[in-house]
């Protein structure tokens, strides 16, 4: 979720305000950018939300809405910000005093205080989804534990942003996209393949398995009922 424009230090923000007064095409544009990004992750978010939906019969309704709703709200309160941001900057910047008193009136009083209110409704609806997504396709089968706990975990972070969880963001992200490309070290879970909500299988437990089949499995034997590791050294030796 984007940073308030009301946070930082109060002789940073007039200096912002009176940018945006200058320069407002160009705040628009990069309000524009950063909703486009909201879309296309509305699209990851409705795909995995089907893809568990299918696998996974249990997974809530409201999480499909949810993935549609909540980023295209945040996407519109990001062109709303600017829009807003650059229309009372030019008001600042073309008459009456530039200072921090006047910035916390126009500001605080202004269409701009309106929009980031409705973006706190924006961001929890945009987190809640994060977070019902990140557990449908963790139970489906379709993420490992960790990265769906991870995306709970940013979840819980943009619906409550006490801090802007970026970072984790972007790895989750980027992982979501290596599962999608089937790039997963080691493959992906059987999920993807069975279409049906399959367990993602733990490494480790799979290679002790797999080692315990091993050493549980009969020895092969030779015709004469001697394994053919022995059979072979004695027809060497008669050699």
């Amino acid at each position: 979720m984007p940073r308030l424009l009301l946070d930082g230090p109060l002789r940073n923000r007039v200096d912002l305000l009176l940018a945006a007064g200058r320069d407002g095409a160009a705040f628009v544009a990069g309000g524009l950018v950063q909703a486009l990004g909201m879309v296309a992750l509305a699209a990851v978010f409705l795909y995995l939300y089907s893809a568990a939906r299918v696998r996974y019969r249990s997974t809530p309704p409201v999480a499909g809405v949810l993935a549609v709703v909540g980023p295209l709200l945040l996407a519109g309160v990001y062109v709303a910000t600017q829009v807003a941001f650059t229309s009372i900057g030019a008001e600042f910047a073309a008459s009456g005093p530039r200072t921090v008193a006047r910035y916390d009136q126009i500001v605080r009083e202004g269409s701009l205080a309106t929009v980031e209110s409705i973006r706190f409704g924006a961001g929890a609806a945009f987190g809640i989804a994060w977070i019902l997504i990140s557990l449908s396709v963790m139970r489906a089968g379709l993420v490992s534990r960790f990265v769906g706990t991870l995306g709970i975990v940013i979840g819980v972070l943009n619906a409550i942003p006490i801090i802007l969880p970026v970072v984790l963001q972007t790895f989750w992200l980027g992982a979501i996209g290596v599962l999608l490309l089937d790039r997963w070290p080691g493959g992906r879970g059987p999920a993807w393949e069975t279409g049906e909500a399959t367990p993602w299988p733990a490494p480790a437990r799979a290679s002790r398995a797999s080692r315990a089949a091993a050493r549980d499995a009969p020895e092969e034997t030779a015709d004469n009922g001697e394994p053919p590791a022995r059979a072979s050294r004695k027809r060497k030796r008669r050699g």
